[in-house]
């Protein structure tokens, strides 16, 4: 992996966990996707930096956050909170991609 690469990904995860993840819907759906969100993110953070240091095989979840993104759209939102907790979880789930998707092109073959 080329250090632009790295330096890239690093770029990536930083600006993700600088934006602040506060649900402030007490819907259960609400709950049960970020909860998702959450242990997918976990996945992926943790196998992009054991890809970055060498110590794991790059694994795609952009199958499952594509998956979390089709069962955000598809719960209707009651309130301008719900809808606002809906965009938050998506653009996680789009940042999360991101990342994916640089961590993929670094990929030697």
């Amino acid at each position: 992996m080329i250090q632009q690469d790295r330096n890239g990904i690093f770029d990536l995860l930083r600006a993700y966990h600088e934006n602040v993840f506060s649900i402030n819907s007490s819907n259960t759906k609400i709950t049960e996707l970020k909860t998702e969100l959450e242990a997918i993110q976990e996945q992926v953070i943790t196998m992009v930096l054991g890809f970055v240091y060498g110590r794991v095989e790059f694994m795609d979840y952009s199958e499952d956050l594509n998956n979390l993104e089709k069962r955000i759209k598809a719960h209707a939102a009651g309130t301008q909170v719900e809808q606002d907790d809906k965009e938050l979880i998506s653009n996680k789930a789009g940042q999360l991609l991101s990342i994916i998707e640089l961590t993929k092109k670094s990929v030697v073959v």
